[in-house]
């Protein structure tokens, strides 16, 4: 899709539906990371297992974080549990898709970083996008259904592909303008908070935990 850059901010999306501020996307993204404590939870557990190289015994307990965190529900919790376990397949088959989807997005291969969870029913991109977004902070970003509705990205890896690539042209740019609120860097995941928080109808901080 591509950004558009202004002198009051960037446009986001399909046919630019949303002209955004860089203080709006800066007080979005302070909004969601001080409104909701069990993201920043899941944040710190998956940086230390990633700092520990993904310890096999942990990668299904990562994986319920995540889904738990984004309120994944229905009958989608037992397919992915079918799909690492009944299957056969297990932990450590688990542990490697992690480590490719994170290794493919930092890579920049945004799409085949997606692909690498086809195996597992019941994510979808949303989902999908969620695990990356926790395994690489600064090369991936959510791409639910709010920021789809909202935004017009099209449900679909190349969809998302554009979306991180958008979020990365405004991390760069913001990284040329201020620091985040805090005083740390920018990340291609803080980008996505600030639209989110941002964007109408959005649904985080009333989360509630899956039963896996």
């Amino acid at each position: 899709m591509g950004v558009k850059f202004t002198d009051s901010g960037v446009c986001v999306g399909s046919s630019c539906p949303r002209l955004l501020s860089f203080q709006e996307i800066a007080v979005g993204w302070k909004s969601h990371s001080t409104g909701d404590p069990l993201t920043n939870n899941v944040a710190e557990f998956a940086d230390t297992f990633v700092r520990n190289d993904m310890p096999e015994s942990q990668a299904y307990l990562f994986v319920r974080m995540v889904c738990a965190w984004g309120g994944l529900g229905r009958g989608n919790p037992a397919k992915i549990r079918n799909s690492i376990f009944v299957n056969g397949h297990g932990e450590i088959w688990l542990r490697s898709l992690l480590k490719t989807g994170r290794e493919k997005s930092i890579e920049g291969k945004y799409e085949e970083a997606l692909r690498a969870f086809d195996q597992i029913n019941g994510l979808g991109i949303s989902f999908t996008s969620k695990l990356l977004r926790f395994l690489a902070p600064d090369h991936a970003a959510v791409l639910d259904s709010v920021i789809r509705k909202s935004l017009g990205y099209p449900n679909s890896v190349a969809a998302y592909r554009e979306f991180v690539t958008d979020c990365v042209a405004i991390r760069e740019k913001l990284k040329t303008e201020n620091k985040r609120p805090d005083g740390g860097d920018w990340r291609t995941t803080d980008i996505e908070m600030g639209i989110f928080m941002v964007t109408p109808k959005h649904p985080r901080g009333q989360r509630v935990f899956c039963h896996f």
